[in-house]
């Protein structure tokens, strides 16, 4: 995982958004998937890239894979909110006056999770998604030397240890990863007066599959019954997915108190592609 982070150049504050993607290290290619902001009430938006050729939908989905038969499709590109008091999950076109057939669920109020997944995001075919030439400063990335066929960011929110030192190294103030970990970066929620850190862990594939389009899903979860995973999730995705994809990451591997502060195993910080991650 890498932050862009120049010297002497602080980060965006977290409320103007922070880009999540790739960077494909051999031309320094960077290819944004979602756009995580945050409101006023520290509630959370998700605006998923842009797709080419692409309508969008959304709707509740199973997390077993099958074909979602229960959503709405908009031509336009929504964002979706977790609104941070009341737990409720919508869909929305921001200020348009034309706003798409609404689709909610109700989930646990933002202050009440302590160490849950609350959100995920997935792409595939990244390489036919709209790049940059460069990262933005306070972009998020896993930086590759070769492109994955999918790749999924499982955002969670945890609790800020108590104790002043932990593996966090935080790059601008707002953004950082964990030293010792290679697959997660964090952001720092005290701006947004939580004493908690979003975190979040990147998932790839490699494996060919010529017949998977290019693709954007975003999914928020609700908490996971008897530490297993939800049945159904509220999500937003292109209409290029055959079924919505999903980056989802099990209770048991959630990051903990305790490993943000065994400082036996802190190490370096992680700024890795994927092909040195396998030599270890």
């Amino acid at each position: 995982m890498t932050i862009n982070s120049p010297s002497a150049v602080p980060a965006p504050r977290l409320k103007k958004g922070v880009r999540f993607g790739v960077l494909w290290a051999p031309r320094s290619r960077y290819v944004p998937i979602a756009t995580i902001a945050f409101a006023k009430d520290g509630g959370i938006i998700v605006s998923p890239a842009n797709v080419p050729d692409a309508t969008w939908r959304y709707g509740h989905v199973q997390v077993d894979g099958s074909a979602p038969t229960d959503f709405a499709e908009t031509s336009q590109r929504p964002k979706l909110h977790y609104h941070h008091s009341t737990g409720w999950v919508s869909v929305g076109l921001g200020s348009s006056p034309n706003p798409p057939e609404p689709r909610s669920v109700k989930y646990p109020p933002l202050p009440a999770l302590t160490r849950n997944q609350i959100l995920g995001i997935a792409a595939t075919r990244t390489w036919d998604l709209p790049y940059f030439d460069t990262m933005r400063v306070g972009d998020v990335g896993t930086r590759e030397t070769r492109w994955p066929t999918m790749v999924g960011f499982s955002i969670a929110i945890i609790d800020r240890p108590r104790t002043a030192q932990t593996r966090v190294a935080l790059a601008d103030g707002n953004r950082g990863l964990i030293a010792g970990d290679k697959q997660r970066a964090v952001l720092d929620l005290g701006e947004l007066r939580r004493d908690a850190y979003l975190v979040a862990r990147v998932h790839l594939d490699y494996a060919p599959r010529p017949e998977f389009p290019p693709s954007v899903t975003v999914a928020a979860y609700p908490p996971a019954p008897d530490d297993d995973r939800p049945d159904n999730v509220m999500a937003l995705w292109s209409s290029t997915a055959r079924n919505p994809i999903l980056a989802y990451e099990y209770p048991d591997d959630l990051v903990t108190e305790d490993f943000l502060t065994d400082m036996r195993r802190a190490g370096p910080v992680y700024v890795r592609s994927i092909a040195e991650r396998d030599l270890e």
